[in-house]
Formats: C-alpha cells, sequence, structure tokens
C-alpha cells in the first residue's frame, strides 16, 4: 500500500493573491481622492454663475439652445 504525502497546506494569502491584489488595487483607486485632496478648498470664494459649454454645432443652432436653456432656467 502506497501512502501519499500530505499536500503542503498553502496559506490565504499566497491562494488569493491575485484576487487580494485586485481588490488592493480598487480599495486604493477609490480611496485616492480621499487621501490626495488638499486641506483647504481651492474653489473660489464667489462662483460666477455661467455655464460654459464647447460644441461643435454652428452659431444659429447654439444661441438658440442658449436661450432655450436661459428661458429653462429662469
Amino acid at each position: 500500500m502506497q501512502f501519499m504525502e500530505p499536500v503542503a497546506s498553502n496559506s490565504f494569502f499566497s491562494r488569493r493573491r491575485k484576487e487580494l491584489a485586485i481588490g488592493g488595487a480598487l480599495l486604493l483607486t477609490l480611496l485616492g481622492p480621499y487621501i490626495l485632496k488638499p486641506r483647504e478648498s481651492t474653489a473660489p470664494a464667489r462662483y460666477d454663475r455661467r455655464l460654459v459649454i464647447v460644441t461643435p454645432h454652428p452659431e444659429r443652432l447654439r444661441a438658440e439652445f442658449g436661450q432655450a436653456f436661459t428661458r429653462y432656467w429662469k
């Protein structure tokens, strides 16, 4: 009768190395903005209430949309 040698038990971390690396990268991606944000706000003290839209449409169409948005906003 032949005895099989016991299989060396791998630890949890060595078996799940890829999954842990992906999870760590995801966690770092989600927490990065919170970790790297400046202590003080960089926003201007007084906001300008202008909306600037960059579009490839012709001037006539942009003016029409601008007027419609102004009516909607008011």
